[in-house]
């Protein structure tokens, strides 16, 4: 009898020949390599106010090297799996923000948003939407049956965000221990796509 899921190796290998650069309506993501450093420090910037939400201990060039180089790893997690993308207008060909993904975490069958910004300018337009309605399809297609993000319990905006987009599930919660204005807190949310 054959097994109704595809197997890890098929889902990783489409997962990831899909997650080349893509297109949607009105954006271009192309893979984020070390040339674009400056674009992403520069998004990271402005979303300070956001960022500083997440952890008070913020070094901006880091997190941005960071992502360029793939280091924003879940536990055994593996650098081939994790994809960093540079938004760009269709139009203008102008940077609107950045992706970073991870295919195969905490299951095999899920993908893990680990960062998706827009720079203030191109925020509150659908883009975001976008982009997430895009990946979900062509993962789904691929044999990913569920999504995952973390968004920081301060950060009001992400969470309105990913609830709208059907990440209502929630499946952790980490961080400080009581409550205090300087202490921090995550919720893992997941959208089941099957």
């Amino acid at each position: 009898m054959r097994c109704p899921y595809p197997s890890v190796a098929f889902l990783f290998e489409i997962g990831m020949t899909i997650l080349q650069p893509f297109t949607t309506e009105h954006l271009i993501a192309v893979k984020a390599i070390d040339e674009h450093f400056p674009e992403i420090e520069t998004i990271l910037i402005e979303n300070r106010e956001t960022l500083l939400l997440l952890s008070a201990q913020l070094n901006i060039q880091q997190e941005a090297q960071d992502h360029i180089n793939c280091n924003d790893l879940p536990p055994n997690g593996l650098r081939e799996r994790v994809r960093t993308f540079l938004l760009l207008n269709k139009e203008l060909r102008k940077t609107t923000g950045f992706l970073s993904m991870y295919l195969g975490y905490p299951k095999e069958q899920t993908f893990y948003i680990g960062s998706l910004f827009f720079r203030p300018s191109y925020q509150r337009k659908g883009y975001g939407q976008e982009v997430v309605k895009f990946i979900e399809k062509e993962l789904l297609k691929a044999g990913y049956i569920e999504g995952r993000v973390a968004v920081g319990l301060k950060n009001w905006p992400a969470l309105r965000f990913w609830l709208k987009q059907g990440y209502d599930k929630v499946t952790k919660i980490s961080g400080d221990q009581n409550y205090t204005p300087d202490n921090f807190g995550t919720i893992e949310l997941c959208n089941q796509l099957i």
